[in-house]
Order: C-alpha cells, then sequence, then structure tokens
C-alpha cells in the first residue's frame, strides 16, 4: 500500500500544481478560473488555504469562492479587526478566518495547512515545512514559485479495516506514539447509543485523506431514525471534504454485541479511488476520493459485504439481497419505527434480533473478483463452492486469495480463482510474506501460503487468542488467560506473547497490572514500535521494552477501535461513560511527541495587550445581581436562578436577528449581550427596543455570553484569546493570550486554537477567572488563571496536567470507570473556592480539599448534544450511572438546572438505565429541597426542557415537543413553547407558542424582562406584569 499511496502523491502533486496555477491566474485578472473538472478538484483537496499578506484579501475570496472549505488570511496585528469586518460585511465570516500574524511564524499545528500562499514577509522555510502537510503545496508570488512538500516515509496510511489487503493489522507509521498534541477534532461529538450498534464504522485512508461510514442522526433522540452516510476528511487538519448517502444498513436499534463484523470491511481507500458498497443490500461502487463522484458501479455486485483491494483488482464477499433479507430489513424499519415496540428492551428483542441473524446467514455468498479499473468480473465462485465464508477471513497476498470456510482454509490462484489447497485449520488470521497465520482457541499454527503445509504449530501461553500480528520477523499474540472471579477472561489483564516467525520459539512475554472493568469491544491494531491495546483505553504497549504506557482516556469507537495512520493516532467517538469528565470528545486526530517540533510558550510579558480603551485608573463595578444577569447563568454559583420578578402574563417586546448559532445570554447595562459561533460575532443590544448598539468581530468563535463587570465586558474566545471592551460600545480595553503559544487547529469544522477558553469567564470580585485548553492530557494540559479584570494584567496561573513530569506517563487510576483528570469546563465558584467539576481550587488558584456541594456537569455546561448517560449533578463528586459504578445514593441529577437558597429545580429522567436509553423512565420537571431525600413536587410537562430560569417565584421553562423528537420521522414543526410554573407548587400558570425553539440554557431574567436566544438566530424580549 506504502507503494501505490507513493504513486498516488505523485500524480496528486502535478495536478495541484496545474490547477491552482490556474487559480492564481484568475486571481490576478484573468477572465475564468480553470475549465472542466479542476475546480471542483481544487475544492475538494483543499482542507486549509493560508494566504500571508495584508493586501491579500480579495486573493482569499476567490480560494473560498471556487470551494475551499476553509481560508485564513494571515495579516500584521493592526490590520486584523479591519480584516474581520470586511469579512463580515462581505458574506465571509466562518468562510476566511482572520488572524494575526508576523511572518515569521505560522500560526497553526504542524503539518495542517494544505496551500500556503505568501505574497508578502515569506517565513523561513523550516517553518512552512513545519506547518505544510506532507505533499502539501506553497506559492511565492514575490518571486512567483511554486513548492511543493515531500511525502516523509516515516508514516504510513491504513487503507483496509486491517491496514491492507493481507489481514495484517500493522501499520508501517514511526511517527504514531502515545498521544499528547490535539492535531484536529470533528463531529459527531459521541456516538448515538451504548446499548445498540455503533455510530461509526470502516475508518480507512490513504493519500492524505480518511474516510468513514457515520450515523448522522440526533445524538439525543435515538428513536429518530438513523442518517448514514459515508465522509471524506483532509487526514491532516481534519477538513470536511464530502459526503454520500448511505441506503439501507443495519438496523440501529439492535443490541451491539449482534453488530455483523463485516460491516467494518465495506469501505476501502487506495490513492485516489474509494470502493464503497454504500447499503446493506448495494452494489460496490468506485467514487472519485478527492470530490466523492461517482465513477462507476461494479454490476453483478448487490449485497458486496466485504471488499479487498489488491493490485488493481477487486475481491468480493457477495450476500444475496435475497427477498427474504429485504422482506425482514423491512420488518425492522417497521419495528423501530413504532413509539412502543419489543425492539426496545433487550430481552425481547432477543429472539427478533435471532430471526434477524438467521435470516441474514441463510442468504447465498459468492466470492467475486472484479477488474477495479474496468468493471469486468475476473471470476466468481458461487455458494456451493465456498461455502459460508467466515467473517473477516477474506484476503489476499501476492498470487493468492485466501478465505475460511468452516474450519478449512483455502487458497485460490488470484487470476482464475481456482482453488489451490485447502486444509483445516484455527481461525485464519492474516498472510504476510508466505506466511498463513492461523490461531484460535489455545492452538497457534503458520501455514505455507504456497503450498497450505504446515511449517510450525504451537499450544499458546493464553486462553483466548484475540489478535495476531506480523512485525518483522516475529508474531506478536495478544490475548487472556484466565480471570478467576471474573465474568470472562477479557475482565483480566490483556497479555502478550512474542514468537519467533520462523520457528514459532516464544522470545518474549509481556505481563501488564490489571486495571479493573474489560477489554475495550474492538480489535487491537499495531505499529512497528507498539501495540494498541484497547483494555481500558488505548495502551501503547512499547515491543522493545515491553512496557505499557497507559492513555486511558483516549479509546477508540465499539467494534471498530482506533486507526495508527498519517503519523496520528484517529479516535472515533463513542458512548461510553468510563472517565466520561476526562476522556476526549468527538472524531480526534491526535500527535505524539515524535510528531511535533518543540516549541517555546510566549513570554509573559507579551501576552497582554492594551486596546484604544485602556484606562489603568478604571474602577471595576460589582454587578447588582437583582436587577441583571451579568453572567452565564446569572452568577459564579451558575444557580440559573434570579430573585428579580419577571411576571406571568408576558407579550412580545422585540425579537432581533443576531446571527447562527447564537449563544446563550447575558444582561447588563441596559443592554443584552449574545455571540454568534457561526459568524464569529459579538452584539449588544438594547434592552428596552432590541436595537443593536454595537457589534465586532472575534478572531474566533465565542461559545458562551461575556461576564459583564459594569462596563466592561470579559469573555473568553476560541482563538485563546480574552478580551475586555467596554459595554457601551464595543471598544477594545484589553486582550490577553491564554494558549500557551499561538497554534490553530480545526475543531468542528471551525479554525480555533489548539488550547482555547470558553466565553463565559468566572467573575471573582475584581479578578476574572477562566481554563485554558482542552483536557489535562493534551498540549501541556489545562491553564487556570486570574486576571486583574480592570487590567488584564496576569495575578496567577495554575498548571493542571495530570501526565507524571518525569514519565510523562499517566498517573495511576482510581477506579476502573475513574482516573485523574479533567476537560475543559466553565468554572463554577462559591465565596471561598473555584470548581473544575469535582476539582476544587481556592480563589488563588491552589488546589483544595473540598467537599461543598455545588452545580458540576459530567460533559460540560456548553453540552448542548444530549447524550445519553450524561446529566448535571448537585453534589460535591462526579457520579455516573452505567455497566462499572453505580450512582451516588441520594444523588440530585437532572438533564437541566436552576437553583436557589433552598431547592434545585431541574427537569430529567427520574431513572435512568446503566446503558439503554429507551427504557430509561419518563422525562419530568421537579423540585428537591437541597436537605430532601425525594423531590417535593414533580410535573410532566409535553415539551423537553431545553432552557430554564428561576425568576421569583415562577420557574419558566421552553423547548419543542418532546413527543415529535421521539418520533421516527419528526414533524416539520415542533411547536415550541414556553410554560410557566408555580416555583413554590408547580401549578401551571401560563404557556406561550415560541417561533423557535431556544438554544441550550439560552434564558435569562431581568424585572418585568424574560429573553430567549432561539435556534433561528434571534433574541425574544418578552415584557412580564
Amino acid at each position: 500500500m506504502t507503494h501505490a499511496r507513493s504513486r498516488g502523491e505523485r500524480t496528486w502533486w502535478l495536478r495541484w500544481a496545474t490547477a491552482w496555477g490556474a487559480i492564481f491566474a484568475a486571481a490576478a485578472g484573468a477572465p475564468a478560473i480553470a475549465a472542466g473538472g479542476s475546480v471542483n478538484e481544487i475544492a475538494a483537496r483543499s482542507g486549509l488555504v493560508v494566504v500571508l499578506g495584508d493586501d491579500a484579501f480579495e486573493l482569499a475570496a476567490t480560494f473560498s469562492d471556487v470551494g475551499a472549505r476553509h481560508v485564513c488570511l494571515l495579516v500584521s496585528p493592526e490590520k486584523a479587526a479591519t480584516f474581520r469586518e470586511k469579512a463580515y460585511r462581505e458574506g465571509y465570516a466562518g468562510k476566511i478566518w482572520v488572524v494575526e500574524s508576523s511572518g515569521e511564524e505560522l500560526p497553526f499545528v504542524d503539518q495542517s495547512i494544505d496551500l500556503l500562499v505568501v505574497t508578502e514577509r515569506m517565513p523561513p522555510r523550516e517553518e512552512i515545512e513545519r506547518a505544510l502537510v506532507p505533499g502539501g503545496v506553497w506559492w511565492d508570488r514575490t518571486e512567483n514559485g511554486l513548492h511543493g512538500k515531500a511525502w516523509p516515509s516515516s508514516i504510513d496510511g491504513w487503507s483496509h479495516y486491517r491496514h491492507g489487503a493481507d489481514g495484517n493489522p500493522v501499520s508501517a507509521d514511526d511517527l504514531v506514539a502515545p498521544p499528547r498534541f490535539m492535531q484536529w477534532v470533528g463531529g459527531p461529538e459521541y456516538t448515538r447509543s451504548h446499548e445498540h450498534i455503533p455510530s461509526v464504522f470502516s475508518v480507512v485512508g490513504d493519500a492524505g485523506r480518511i474516510f468513514y461510514i457515520v450515523d448522522d442522526g440526533p445524538i439525543g433522540f435515538l428513536r429518530q431514525r438513523p442518517s448514514w452516510k459515508v465522509v471524506a476528511r483532509n487526514a491532516f487538519n481534519g477538513a470536511f471534504l464530502w459526503e454520500r448517502s448511505v441506503s439501507e444498513w443495519f438496523p440501529h436499534i439492535v443490541n451491539w454485541g449482534e453488530t455483523p463484523k463485516q460491516l467494518q470491511r465495506k469501505l476501502v481507500a487506495v490513492s485516489e479511488a474509494v470502493y464503497v458498497a454504500p447499503g446493506l443490500f448495494a452494489a460496490l461502487q468506485k467514487l472519485d476520493a478527492a470530490t466523492g463522484d461517482h465513477v462507476m458501479t461494479y454490476e453483478g455486485t448487490e449485497g458486496a459485504e466485504e471488499i479487498v483491494c489488491d493490485a488493481g483488482a477487486l475481491f468480493l464477499v457477495v450476500r444475496e439481497p435475497t427477498s427474504a433479507r429485504l422482506h425482514e430489513w423491512q420488518r425492522w424499519q417497521d419495528l423501530v419505527a413504532r413509539d412502543e415496540s419489543p425492539v426496545f428492551d433487550r430481552d425481547t428483542a432477543l429472539p427478533l434480533v435471532q430471526q434477524l441473524k438467521k435470516t441474514e446467514a441463510s442468504a447465498p455468498v459468492r466470492l467475486v473478483a472484479v477488474d477495479a479499473r474496468s468493471g469486468k468480473m475476473l471470476w466468481q465462485r458461487d455458494s456451493n463452492e465456498v461455502g459460508n465464508v467466515r467473517p473477516l477471513t477474506l484476503m489476499v497476498s501476492g498470487r493468492r486469495v485466501f478465505y475460511q470456510s468452516g474450519a478449512k482454509v483455502f487458497a485460490l490462484d488470484r487470476i482464475t480463482g481456482r482453488t489451490l489447497w485447502a486444509g483445516d485449520a484455527p481461525t485464519l488470521r492474516q498472510v504476510v510474506d508466505g506466511n498463513v497465520v492461523c490461531a484460535g482457541g489455545r492452538t497457534i499454527r503458520l501455514l505455507d501460503a504456497e503450498t497450505g503445509a504446515k511449517i510450525w504449530e504451537a499450544e499458546s501461553l493464553l486462553t483466548s487468542i484475540k489478535d495476531t500480528f506480523v512485525i518483522g520477523d516475529a508474531l506478536w499474540i495478544g490475548g487472556f488467560k484466565p480471570a478467576p472471579g471474573k465474568r470472562s477472561p477479557a475482565w483480566g489483564p490483556y497479555f502478550v506473547t512474542k514468537r519467533d516467525l520462523k520457528t514459532g520459539k516464544v522470545l518474549l512475554h509481556i505481563e501488564p497490572e490489571n486495571p479493573g472493568h474489560h477489554h475495550r469491544c474492538y480489535d487491537n491494531v499495531a505499529t512497528a514500535n507498539y501495540i494498541l491495546g484497547g483494555r481500558r483505553g488505548t495502551e501503547f504497549i512499547d515491543l522493545a521494552q515491553g512496557e505499557v504506557l497507559w492513555n486511558s482516556w483516549v479509546r477508540g469507537v465499539c467494534k471498530y477501535g482506533v486507526m495508527p495512520a498519517n503519523g496520528l493516532l484517529y479516535a472515533p467517538p463513542h458512548a461510553c461513560a468510563c472517565y466520561i469528565a476526562t476522556r476526549t470528545i468527538g472524531f480526534n486526530a491526535l500527535a505524539s511527541r515524535a510528531a511535533r517540533k518543540e516549541y517555546s510558550p510566549v513570554p509573559d510579558a507579551e501576552r497582554l495587550i492594551r486596546g484604544p480603551a485602556f484606562d489603568p485608573q478604571r474602577h471595576v463595578q460589582t454587578p447588582d445581581l437583582h436587577t441583571t444577569w451579568p453572567t452565564h447563568r446569572h452568577d459564579r454559583q451558575r444557580s440559573g436562578a434570579t430573585p428579580a420578578t419577571v411576571g406571568a402574563e408576558l407579550q412580545v417586546l422585540w425579537e432581533k436577528r443576531v446571527g447562527d448559532s447564537p449563544t446563550p445570554l447575558t444582561v447588563a447595562d441596559g443592554r443584552v449581550f449574545v455571540a454568534s459561533k457561526t459568524e464569529n460575532r459579538m452584539t449588544a443590544l438594547n434592552l428596552e427596543n432590541g436595537d443593536e448598539d454595537w457589534t465586532l468581530s472575534t478572531g474566533a468563535a465565542v461559545d458562551s455570553p461575556p461576564t459583564i463587570y459594569g462596563d466592561l465586558a470579559v469573555f473568553g474566545c476560541r482563538d485563546g484569546y480574552v478580551q475586555a471592551v467596554q459595554t457601551g460600545d464595543g471598544a477594545q480595553v484589553w486582550r490577553f493570550l491564554a494558549a500557551p503559544v499561538d497554534r490553530r487547529v480545526l475543531a468542528f469544522e471551525k479554525l480555533e486554537s489548539a488550547t482555547p477558553v470558553s466565553g463565559a469567564v468566572l467573575d471573582l470580585g475584581g479578578q476574572t477567572a477562566f481554563v485554558c485548553g482542552r483536557n489535562t492530557y493534551l498540549d501541556g494540559g489545562l491553564q487556570l488563571y486570574r486576571l486583574d479584570t480592570a487590567t488584564g494584567r496576569m495575578l496567577g496561573r495554575t498548571t493542571i496536567c495530570t501526565l507524571d513530569p518525569e514519565t510523562d506517563r499517566q498517573l495511576p487510576q482510581y477506579a476502573p470507570s475513574a482516573m485523574p483528570g479533567e476537560r475543559e469546563d466553565v468554572l463554577v465558584a462559591d465565596d471561598e473556592f473555584m470548581y473544575l467539576r469535582d476539582s476544587s481550587y481556592t480563589h488563588e488558584g491552589v488546589e483544595a480539599e473540598d467537599d461543598r456541594p455545588h452545580l458540576l456537569t459530567l460533559t460540560g455546561f456548553l453540552d448542548d448534544t444530549w447524550p445519553h448517560r450524561s446529566y448535571w449533578i448537585y453534589g460535591d463528586k462526579i457520579s455516573i450511572a452505567c455497566g462499572c459504578s453505580g450512582r451516588v445514593k441520594g444523588l440530585i441529577y437532572a438533564r437541566i438546572m436552576s437553583i436557589d437558597d433552598t431547592t434545585v429545580y431541574g427537569y430529567g429522567r427520574r431513572d435512568v438505565h446503566w446503558s439503554n436509553q429507551l427504557v430509561d423512565g419518563p422525562y419530568r420537571l421537579f423540585a428537591r429541597r437541597k436537605d430532601a431525600a425525594e423531590p417535593h413536587w414533580e410535573k410532566f410537562v409535553p415539551i423537553h426542557v431545553r432552557a430554564m430560569v428561576k425568576a421569583g417565584d415562577l420557574l419558566f421553562v421552553a423547548g419543542p415537543s418532546a413527543k415529535a423528537l421521539q418520533s421516527f420521522v419528526p414533524p416539520k414543526s415542533l411547536d415550541p413553547v414556553l410554560m410557566v410554573f408555580s416555583a413554590r407548587d408547580s401549578d401551571l400558570k401560563a404557556t406561550y407558542p415560541l417561533p423557535a425553539p431556544p438554544v441550550f440554557d439560552g434564558m435569562a431574567a431581568v424585572p418585568g424582562r424574560l429573553l430567549l436566544s432561539l435556534e433561528n438566530g434571534t433574541v425574544l424580549c418578552l415584557s412580564g406584569k
């Protein structure tokens, strides 16, 4: 595969040079871009384009117009604000990112820029090479020169589910090692269910792209029908390239353990081609890897379920789409669409699942070989000849095709399909360099690929063999021994044995510790240097030293696992609850220290930038919490409650559009403050009439509203800065770089710092506190800052890193599902302590022991995806409800809460199943005194509460129809409403229709006013009496 990729990269370079030459001609005034398909090709290949120059905005706009996914304009610091406003006015907000740069350093992580265009201030050649992706291009307009970066020999692709056609899941990548840096992160944040089939299948990659099949349906509502797609991303910066719909797929409400293994082999990527069977019964298709365009469909391959590509030929396992299969699939569609269905419960679903599997297994299976280029069928063997092919055993090596049916391993001539030999053997694992590896039970057998003769046989030191890897001249065996007192051997340690490939002699045996719980539900993979075990997360088993390097905070998706390729570790999203407050979220690409150039942090003296409105004599005012809503969720306790009275009789005072994806709100100084996360825009509206007082563009998204201190609005930004502006006119007072160094990544299709800051900073009375970073294992950990609010001067910084400073290793776990570490979140505080979830710090930033109850979350105050197994807690510690941990007795938990001095008001389920959300209890609204064991009132409401505020004696809740969201096919109108209840006894006072559902937690109240941030991009102000 390495050679095929290299040939593909050489042709890629030639096409890039030709196509980008056409672009530059157009930008310089040529009458047209390029003819034919070159524009589409450019748009598909350009994940991140960077243009350096103060006079290059029009060039950047040209790149955006022709379809470049992300364009970044690097300008001198004094020009940044001007060009951000220009991008907003001309419709390029969120398309052209304007970042300040001296030109000496490129503010991007290593290997992330596809095209760099320099119109002035040429960076050093070494810096350009560092920032460009392999195969990337830079254009020096000062000398009219086009240059390319070579593809390094130290990295490898991963074209098949098990790396290549030979079934050996071993990458030749030398840079994949324990992850320490974020490369990029994309969606979805989580898979849709822990109980049911995974949402991500068949991650593969080649020629600088990765591909996978994903269910893009709503994370929080499993009842809604799935939305399966083939997705392509840039492998190095994560930019979304294209997607194509997948038709019929395996029913999504089936227990994960029943997931057919062969679904992982319906996608292969080789150089410039993607081969996919986009559906359970679909024929094999060839797509253009760069654009996703359909190239051809291979006739006679309907029902292709396993694909292997080798040397220009495709070898397939085809399961006939019989009428029985089609009928059974339709029956399941009807079952999952019902309001009440036996498939929702594991026990009642079991006989139905068994019938589904029986119907699938009864369909005839063929082996088919076709020419990849022409589509001509080379040969096929029907079910009478091949029997029932064992899943994942089709593989190709040299002149032979191999597979297993029952106990027999078969070798076929790849040209004719004629059987060359057959013989009984344990499970066929891989065929490498003339060696056929078979291992199962306690038997290991090596066969000669030419003749089928036994080379050697040995009894395994393991009770259960899980994995085999051929690495160099050794065969590595991974698996388990008996685990007394455990449910199965998989609940014991994952052992590894090294044997001489020629003789079978044991050379090394590794016996790691047992961290508890069980091995992940996927097979493991390897590189030339490490076996990547899935015991608790991603354990790097050092093959040279025999040591196990634990990384429990990052793991792969159920039934697939992780992918080591392109010098990176790719970890798809999952639904596991272990380490839920620490682990990675989303589809992550992570880099090791070996793959990154070391950098020096920005000196502290250079972090603070004073703006035109800076006043060293400025006095910071303490907000009046009775008349304002000055910070996210009203106060430093994040209570979501105010003593202010609004009234139950409401009428619309005004509605104002503020941009797509608005944040929640803050209200103070006679203004309403809100940001657009899509348009990178902060806006202040007049509280009385909704008029825009001012608006400004930010360097990246602001994910939550600013905190107001009198005439100052202070907010963090995803670009790694915190800034203060005047509330009256938006003029900048100061700006502070919190990120250790200015390095940008793509995160959920937005350009932001590798170590970002959330918008909602914490008011500590003249001081501003916040967290910078993603989690305590990446990019140096989290930084807890304290700044002087008036001047921006740094008062203190606490580094929170849970890697051993001497060994760079993960610290010991607390329990099977708990470990040291934190992930970024909005800070909470009381009069003595700050809280990052259940970690306590004094107001001076010193770690402390404290057991005071406070509001905390499992997945973050700003997480609006509604994942199962996540909730908010009023308490002093993280408590989860999953298979390895019981919930704290008497825990006060909900999906969203408001809290006053005596009572917690919440919306959530009384009963939460540890795994299956379809058997959870119903949602209800409740009130529970902090010292009580049970709620003193509960009420079922017809809406799915997305926003809640307690104001005075009233509880306001808003959201769309709960029934609509739980429908298999939701109606176009979700009928959102606002409901007003008595906080004392839950008496319903009023109901009002809303023009759109509120954004999550998007409601605020001040005397006589209730304000909502809505999903349609508007702010709605209601007047009460």
